[in-house]
């Protein structure tokens, strides 16, 4: 999430890191809003979608598909869009990402042009129009790999694997957290269902998880170490 509190005034745009599983498909939808006057720009940017035109690039080795770096330096470069105006052509409210099987961190810009009067074609490029938002998140991978932590000299240790209610977990170094480190499970999806700051304890009550395949990441500072482990009913 990105947010701008008071537009032109005196606090800071705040951009949120944006946490991606390797190996794993996300559908992205974009939202829009002015919450100083209560408006929802996304309903604006869907009506006007024929003059309007969101590109996307990045960098390092994030995504599988769409390959590539995006297309705000080269229109023609593929971006997976999931809808399009009256003639056809892109918008990107809506977009589909596969995450790399090795992926790293990286970046992600999302620039939105507004190319009225006939400016949006199938050749418009990022320099067509004038820019109604352009940011950038830093993109943190979390690795699932065994071969990663090992590059590490760690090793993130689950059991029982799989579990009912009650899972331990132990890091073979754990020197090396720090003391804001906080634990988090997500779901096959990349949804957050779990949280938990600074734990004392090497276990988590996970009974109210529903059955299914979950990543237990640890988050110590810039690093993510992660490993899977199945739920059961």
């Amino acid at each position: 999430m990105a947010s701008d509190p008071d537009g032109p005034g005196p606090l800071d745009l705040t951009v949120e890191d944006i946490v991606l599983i390797e190996n794993t498909t996300y559908d992205l939808t974009l939202k829009v809003e002015n919450t100083i006057e209560g408006e929802d720009i996304t309903e604006e940017i869907a009506g006007e979608a024929a003059d309007h035109l969101f590109f996307f690039g990045w960098t390092g080795n994030i995504f599988s598909n769409p390959t590539g770096d995006g297309n705000i330096d080269n229109r023609q470069d593929p971006v997976n869009y999931n809808d399009q105006d009256i003639n056809g052509l892109p918008l990107g409210l809506s977009t589909r990402w596969t995450t790399a099987a090795q992926m790293s961190s990286g970046t992600l810009r999302v620039v939105l042009k507004h190319q009225p009067d006939g400016l949006k074609t199938a050749s418009s490029t990022l320099e067509t129009g004038g820019t109604d938002l352009d940011l950038t998140w830093n993109i943190r991978a979390v690795i699932t790999s065994t071969n990663d932590l090992e590059r590490r000299g760690l090793q993130l240790r689950l059991a029982p694997n799989p579990v009912q209610t009650l899972l331990n977990w132990d890091l073979s170094d754990r020197s090396v957290l720090e003391k804001d480190y906080q634990i988090v499970i997500y779901n096959q999806f990349g949804q957050v269902v779990m949280v938990e700051r600074n734990p004392e304890a090497s276990f988590l009550h996970v009974g109210s998880l529903s059955k299914g395949v979950y990543y237990f990441t640890i988050h110590n500072g810039g690093e993510i170490y992660s490993n899977r482990f199945v739920k059961l009913d």
